[in-house]
């Protein structure tokens, strides 16, 4: 150890020892501890302190609108609501992709396989399996997360679940290129089965 180290070591070592040594009786109480910190703190970086609370927001209000609670919708004619089914709005958010898909389901809303019930219910999901697994292949899984979270979103009243302009034309351009591939098809196969295009 050097000699220009050795007086610092001492302050410490008399320090500690002087902090072992006083009676806990005679120290500040903790909370008056804390409180001086804090002080000291905030008036040596009053301008960071500041920075920080207009870079990040209160996670306060945030916390409080994911606990917010959400009615259960029960399944027609006389059923319970989905196992599933989210409690809160942080429970909506962490449905997964399968919990959707069984979700739409339980409540008659896959277009591919309508049921008498499919309209009872205050709005429809309108959930097309085959178009949503046309965009997963196309866009990708996430985004077809989002449209079928989106999709049950509007179906439970939440608000900011609106379909966008552009995805229902998307939609109504790949319906009609079905139709037409459809047609294409059923010309063929009509003009097949009398013999036309046998060479």
């Amino acid at each position: 150890m050097s000699k220009s180290c050795v007086p610092v070591v001492h302050y410490y070592q008399s320090l500690l020892q002087s902090i072992i040594s006083t009676p806990f009786s005679s120290c500040c109480p903790l909370k008056s501890i804390s409180k001086h910190a804090m002080t000291a703190k905030s008036a040596t970086r009053p301008s960071t302190k500041r920075q920080r609370q207009h870079q990040r927001p209160s996670l306060l209000p945030i916390i409080t609108r994911l606990q917010y609670e959400l009615a259960p919708i029960h399944a027609m004619p006389e059923g319970a609501p989905h196992p599933s089914f989210p409690p809160t709005l942080l429970h909506y958010h962490l449905l997964t992709e399968d919990q959707l898909d069984s979700i739409a389901r339980y409540y008659h809303q896959w277009v591919n396989s309508p049921t008498i019930w499919t309209h009872s219910y205050p709005t429809v999901m309108d959930w097309n399996a085959e178009w949503l697994e046309s965009v997963g292949q196309t866009k990708g899984m996430d985004v077809r997360m989002h449209i079928k979270k989106r999709k049950f979103g509007r179906f439970i009243g939440l608000r900011g679940c609106d379909t966008p302009v552009e995805e229902a034309e998307e939609r109504e351009r790949w319906q009609r290129r079905r139709e037409e591939m459809a047609l294409k098809a059923g010309n063929m196969s009509y003009w097949g089965r009398r013999g036309f295009g046998q060479w």
